[in-house]
C-alpha cells in the first residue's frame, strides 16, 4: 500500500511540474490516504471556422490560458534574473494553419488597457515596498503562417523600503488582427 501512495504522489508531483504541489498526509497507525479532486476543463471550437491561436509555450498559468511566473527570492539591494514566457501565434481553419493576410498587433497593456513600453515600470501589491518589475515583450515572424513572441519579467529590489511577499496580476498580452478572411 505504502509503495502504491509513494508512486501516486510521485506520479502527480511529476505532472505538476515540479511547482511544489503536493499532498502530505499523515501515517497513523500504519495507514495513510491522500484524496485528491480531479477537475477538467475545456471549450470545443468548431474547426470549419477561422481561429486565432495563442499557444503559450512557455511560463503558462494553472488554467493554460494565461501566463505565471514564480519569481525567484531575491535580496534587498538586488534583482533577479528575468523570467520568460514564450508564445506562438498563428490562424487555424479546417485542422491546417493558414497564413495571415496581415501581421497581428501583438502588445503588452496594464488592467487599465493603456499600452505598456519597456521603459514602464510596475510597483506590484504587497507588502513590500519600492520593488520594480520589469516587462518586456519581444516579437518575431516565424513564417507567414505564425508568429513568435517572449515576455520577459524581471523584479528590481535595489532601491526597497520594507521587504516582504510582492504581486501583481495588472498585465494582459493582446493579440489582435484584422482583415483575416
Amino acid at each position: 500500500m505504502k509503495k502504491y501512495l509513494l508512486g501516486t504522489l510521485l506520479v502527480l508531483g511529476t505532472m505538476a511540474y515540479g511547482q511544489g504541489n503536493q499532498v502530505i498526509v499523515p501515517v497513523k497507525d500504519g495507514n495513510a490516504t491522500a484524496n485528491l479532486n480531479i477537475q477538467v476543463e475545456g471549450k470545443v471550437f468548431d474547426p470549419m471556422q477561422l481561429s486565432l491561436v495563442v499557444d503559450i509555450t512557455a511560463a503558462a498559468g494553472p488554467t493554460g490560458n494565461s501566463f505565471a511566473f514564480k519569481m525567484p527570492d531575491v535580496m534587498k539591494g538586488q534583482k533577479t534574473e528575468a523570467l520568460t514566457g514564450g508564445f506562438d501565434v498563428y490562424l487555424t481553419q479546417d485542422g491546417n494553419r493558414v497564413e495571415f493576410n496581415s501581421d497581428p498587433v501583438i502588445k503588452l497593456y496594464n488592467g487599465e488597457g493603456i499600452e505598456h513600453k519597456d521603459t514602464d515600470v510596475i510597483t506590484p501589491a504587497g507588502p513590500a515596498k519600492d520593488v520594480k518589475l520589469i516587462y518586456t515583450l519581444t516579437t518575431g515572424k516565424g513564417s507567414n503562417k505564425d508568429y513568435t513572441g517572449k515576455i520577459f519579467v524581471q523584479a528590481d529590489a535595489t532601491a526597497v523600503t520594507e521587504i516582504g511577499n510582492y504581486s501583481d496580476g495588472s498585465m494582459n498580452l493582446r493579440v489582435a488582427v484584422t482583415g483575416q478572411n
